[in-house]
Order: structure tokens, then C-alpha cells, then sequence
């Protein structure tokens, strides 16, 4: 059975999948508003938040040895949304698709 690009765990269940999410940037690039679905947990009720602070930033570039369908390239943000609260997320170089890291 072919093991699809996120399965690098020799068939261990994966855990706190990342889930891509809607992001609005600014001219450089960087987050200015979330697109947050409905969650008790982030309070939030399925609307756009705003990106109040960039608290930290990030490159990881791995496993490039194992050719293009393999390598993870990533730019990873913590963020301060305007509830006050603090999310992690990362832009995905390859895909260009936005995800927000469970935890």
C-alpha cells in the first residue's frame, strides 16, 4: 500500500494533523487575519480574527534528501490573535497552502 506525502510514522496513526486554514497577508507575506472555523475552544464562531503580534518565526527544511514528493519546507508562526489568544501555524513553501498545527 503507497504511504501518502504525510505518512512518514511506518504506519503509526498520525496525531494532531495540521489542517489547512484561509490566511490574509500583508505585502510581505505575513498573517494579518485568520479565517478561524467554529470552535468553543479558540472562541470563536466561524469569522476572520486579526493577527495582533508575530511572537515568533521560523524556517524548517528536512528531509530534502528524499527528493521533491518527500521534503518538508516549512515557515512556522506563533501568533497573538486579537482574542489574546496564542496560535501556532505554518506556511507550507511547497504547496503554498496555510495550516494551523493542532496541539
Amino acid at each position: 500500500m503507497p504511504k501518502s506525502k504525510d505518512d512518514r510514522s511506518n504506519g503509526m496513526k498520525i496525531l494532531n494533523t495540521p489542517r489547512v486554514i484561509k490566511v490574509r497577508t500583508n505585502s510581505t507575506g505575513n498573517p494579518t487575519a485568520i479565517y478561524m472555523p467554529s470552535s468553543a475552544q479558540l472562541r470563536s464562531n466561524g469569522k476572520w480574527v486579526n493577527v495582533i503580534k508575530v511572537e515568533n518565526l521560523w524556517k524548517v527544511n528536512d528531509e530534502w534528501w528524499r527528493g521533491a514528493d518527500e521534503e518538508i519546507s516549512r515557515l512556522y508562526y506563533v501568533l497573538r490573535i486579537d482574542s489574546g489568544q496564542q496560535i501556532t501555524m505554518f506556511l507550507d513553501l511547497i504547496t503554498n497552502k496555510w495550516h494551523r498545527q493542532s496541539g
